[in-house]
């Protein structure tokens, strides 16, 4: 099988009118970039099979290898979901215990620095 629109000829594999839309499963190198007024589609013999106005249908895409005839809105695209912070992390026993040592050592410093300066009055 083969489609036909706006002069250009592209191998099809498929056909597969669904509801409000109309799906082309097509191979070869060439894909349709601009369509015309109808896609026919043709046995390999040249007997036409089916033919799909385009006037008929709100957009046309190409996904892949297939062209799309449909009247489905265009999809919205999906925002990107808000960044989360992660959670802090849970102090472990041996945080809090180089934190309660860190501490320490600030007051030992300090009462250090207290000697010093009562010795140099």
């Amino acid at each position: 099988m083969y489609i036909k629109t706006n002069e250009t000829v592209c191998p099809c594999v498929g056909y597969k009118p669904v509801g409000d839309e109309v799906r082309f499963h097509l191979t070869g190198d060439a894909l349709p970039t601009e369509l015309g007024t109808a896609v026919e589609l043709y046995r390999d013999d040249g007997f036409l099979l089916a033919t799909q106005t385009v006037a008929d249908y709100a957009r046309w895409a190409v996904e892949g290898r297939t062209l799309v005839l449909t009247n489905r809105p265009v999809p919205a695209p999906v925002p990107d979901p808000e960044p989360v912070e992660p959670e802090p992390p849970t102090p472990t026993v041996q945080d809090a215990m180089l934190d309660m040592l860190a501490d320490l050592d600030y007051r030992v410093s300090q009462q250090e620095l207290a000697a010093i300066a009562a010795q140099n009055n």
